[in-house]
């Protein structure tokens, strides 16, 4: 049986449903671990190491967590931006992957996160 709070998050349009590809190269240690998300699944599987399904880390995250910088492509420096996000307390930052991509969220609080 699921919990109140499960249940809102599964049901509630205040959600979205992000996902992230996972791989010995991205999985453990080093500066972008666990941070990237996208909100197409098919998008995430690129980022596994054979495409399988368990390699998709799916998550919910309420979007009063994630500030919105979808006109900022995150291949440019988001440095700056993850500083202001963190100080107006956001969780996480959309980002632009470019033209014809679904966007990126950059998750650099893990606590907002939702199963």
């Amino acid at each position: 049986m699921k919990t109140f709070k499960e249940y809102i998050v599964e049901n509630s349009d205040d959600y979205i449903t992000i996902h992230r590809g996972e791989s010995v190269h991205n999985k453990k240690g080093g500066p972008l671990k666990g941070k990237y998300y996208s909100t197409d699944r098919e998008f995430a599987r690129q980022f596994t190491q054979s495409g399988q399904d368990k390699e998709i880390q799916t998550r919910k995250i309420h979007k009063k967590h994630i500030m919105n910088k979808s006109d900022v492509y995150a291949g440019e420096d988001i440095e700056p931006h993850l500083k202001e996000a963190k100080q107006k307390g956001y969780k996480a930052v959309r980002f632009n992957e470019g033209k014809n991509q679904p966007d990126s969220i950059y998750v650099f609080d893990h606590s907002g996160l939702e199963k």
